[in-house]
């Protein structure tokens, strides 16, 4: 045989392989990365910070995009872009991005921090997205509007705005055909066995067959009894959104107990007309049986089992009937508008306002556009009115003015018979009477010489056509000295009693007037030069008449 001979190139080629192949084998049991050793690690300079930790309670941890462990993170820490940040049992967090919003994480809670890129006319835009794993997550939204996801699930967080998303419930999307009943195992019958003819003498007499053994009858169930779920429950359905289309639905899980523990049973589940949704033959374990019915309509349901192998009619059955809800609180209503402002009275705030309109807002739902808004007085009241309405808005007294508090509910029938509710919202408007600025409340007003008057300032209020003033000597009112309505905020009272003078006003709109104000009281004084009106001290200074 010829001796193999390697070249001292050759063998340095082989030692050099060996090594290399140890090398790899021992770092795959390591679960050390091949990328690490091949190429230095990815320092935190080149990786893209689009956040920071800005506070934190508890332990927090993040896995780096690339990196295959979480590692512990601090407050005032960088995130970056594809960053998986998660929170323990009894920790919290909030990151704050780069664009001011701000992801709060409550505890146990997963996600991944995205920013997505995309070209526009002013150059390069970054859009923020939070892709939720598990967990509760609240998105505070600031400059630019923040889009959390989970799983088919998307939430668009305008600007200026706070929205929170909770775990998704698992929704089965349509109903389950009713499955084949499985057959029972036949039950093997042996053939009966060839008769045996004994010799006799000639003649022979005619041999009788033995006759056929008879069968021993199926073992039947003895005892049957539904765990789950029991008689009368009631379940809420589940939500989702599959495809754009709102798919509320409930996953039933059905249990029982059977005796003998390895004999089958038969579950039938009936809905509206006992018209059957599921149909099947389920093998139990250890003396117990479980299934699931994906329900995809509200009502009463029936479940029904029964021994398969009974003869119709016999035999252990059990039933129990439950209910699945319409009602699922899905329309999130937001704060209405007055005037086009956010306003909960005609107290004049900056703008001035004139065309009074209570604009009732909602958030859409994908696939959602009829729905139905009623109004009550009172929590339990009784409907005062209700109002089918096209879209995610409804304007009230247009054109009129409202006060006081009422009551109001949103809700939406789907083909598949689920109703969309809301929680009852109180609207309260208060159409309030104007302060008086001038004189203030107890000044001395000194008449003079030339021009012996008393000017009389009020602030203005939105949705105002007139003011009424009411003057008098009596703090009753009985005593009038003058009582007009006027347009302006002001009124001039010419060559005043002196005394003490008592005044109130109130606005007017049409058909409509808020009560008077509290009235206030002033003193006039016959005495020449200016116009005085206590300080807090009780020292006299004189009275500037501002700008209405």
């Amino acid at each position: 045989m010829r001796k193999l001979e390697l070249k001292a190139w050759e063998f340095t080629a082989v030692l050099l392989a060996a090594i290399i192949f140890i090398a790899a084998v021992g770092a795959y049991i390591a679960e050390i990365p091949l990328r690490n050793l091949v190429l230095a690690p990815e320092g935190e300079g080149k990786r893209e910070a689009v956040g920071k930790v800005s506070a934190k309670k508890g332990e927090l941890r993040r896995e780096i995009h690339g990196d295959p462990e979480f590692r512990k993170v601090e407050a005032l820490e960088p995130i970056y872009n594809l960053d998986t940040v998660v929170t323990a049992a009894d920790s919290e967090a909030t990151i704050e991005l780069e664009d001011g919003a701000t992801i709060e994480l409550s505890p146990s809670s997963m996600v991944q921090i995205k920013f997505d890129s995309e070209w526009s006319l002013s150059g390069i835009v970054r859009h923020a997205a939070v892709e939720v794993v598990s967990g509760r997550v609240t998105g505070r939204a600031k400059n630019r509007a923040l889009v959390i996801r989970s799983g088919k699930e998307v939430i668009a967080i305008a600007k200026n705005t706070v929205r929170e998303l909770k775990p998704r419930a698992i929704v089965i999307r349509a109903p389950v055909a009713p499955l084949s009943v499985s057959s029972a195992p036949p039950v093997f019958i042996p053939p009966p066995p060839s008769p045996i003819v004994a010799p006799s003498p000639s003649p022979s007499p005619s041999p009788s067959p033995s006759p056929s053994p008879s069968l021993a009858p199926p073992v039947l169930i003895t005892r049957l009894r539904i765990l789950n779920p029991k008689p009368k429950t009631q379940f809420q359905p589940d939500w989702a959104v599959v495809d754009g289309v709102p798919t509320p639905g409930k996953r039933v899980q059905i249990r029982w107990e059977v005796l003998p523990s390895d004999l089958n049973v038969k579950v039938v589940v009936k809905g509206k007309n006992g018209t059957p949704v599921l149909e099947q033959v389920v093998a139990p374990k250890n003396g117990k049986g479980e299934t699931f019915v994906n329900l995809s309509r509200p009502g009463t349901y029936r479940v029904e089992l029964q021994d398969p192998l009974a003869a119709e009619g016999k035999g252990q059955k059990a039933h129990a009937e439950f209910q699945l809800r319409p009602e699922i609180k899905k329309i999130e209503i937001l704060d209405p508008l007055v005037g086009g402002e956010k306003a909960s009275s005609n107290q004049l705030s900056g703008k001035r306002l004139k065309d009074f309109e209570i604009q009732l807002r909602w958030a859409a739902i994908p696939g959602v556009v009829d729905y139905r808004i009623a109004f009550r007085n009172s929590l339990q009241g009784k409907k005062l009115m209700e109002r089918k309405v096209k879209g995610i808005e409804y304007f009230l007294n247009r054109d009129k003015v409202f006060s006081g508090q009422i009551f109001y509910e949103l809700e939406s029938t789907l083909e598949s018979g689920f109703i969309l509710t809301s929680d009852p919202q109180a609207f309260v408007f208060d159409f309030l009477p104007p302060q008086i600025t001038i004189p203030r409340a107890n000044a001395s007003v000194v008449l003079e010489p030339g021009n012996p008057s008393v000017l009389i300032v009020w602030q203005k209020t939105n949705f105002t056509d007139r003011y009424e003033v009411d003057i008098s000597r009596s703090p009753d009112f009985k005593e009038l000295i003058v009582s007009e309505s006027r347009p302006e905020n002001f009124y001039v009272l010419k060559r005043p009693p002196v005394g003490k003078i008592f005044t109130r006003i109130r606005s007017l709109a049409k058909n409509f007037s808020s009560k008077f104000g509290e009235p206030l009281e002033f003193t006039v004084i016959a005495a020449p030069n200016t116009v005085v009106s206590p300080n807090p001290a009780g020292s006299a200074v004189p009275q500037a008449l501002g700008k209405p």
